[in-house]
């Protein structure tokens, strides 16, 4: 039992040791270099073109729209089609 006290206290001095730390330069900045920040927008990445990206793209018109018939002709043939276009609706709103 006194060895597992013991142990603690001597890797409480062991993990600061390993840490590194960064060192400021005079002028504020860091003296690890960093990639510089783009102040530009990146475009979003591109939806798959295969039928399941082509179905999400549908189903986010169809939802932004706002259209009950948009929204109903996505769920369309699916299980539970009504249920599925009802919560969407509901969401939308």
């Amino acid at each position: 039992m006194r060895h597992r006290f013991l142990l603690v206290p001597a890797l409480a001095f062991a993990v600061p040791l390993a840490c590194q730390s960064t060192a400021v330069s005079p002028s504020g900045g860091s003296t690890r270099s960093r990639p510089p920040e783009s102040s530009q927008a990146q475009a979003p990445p591109a939806a798959p073109s295969d039928a399941v990206g082509q179905k999400f793209e549908a189903w986010v018109a169809a939802i932004n729209s706002g259209d009950r018939a948009r929204i109903d002709a996505v769920w369309s043939g699916a299980k539970d089609a009504e249920l599925r276009a009802a919560t969407d609706v509901a969401s939308s709103g």
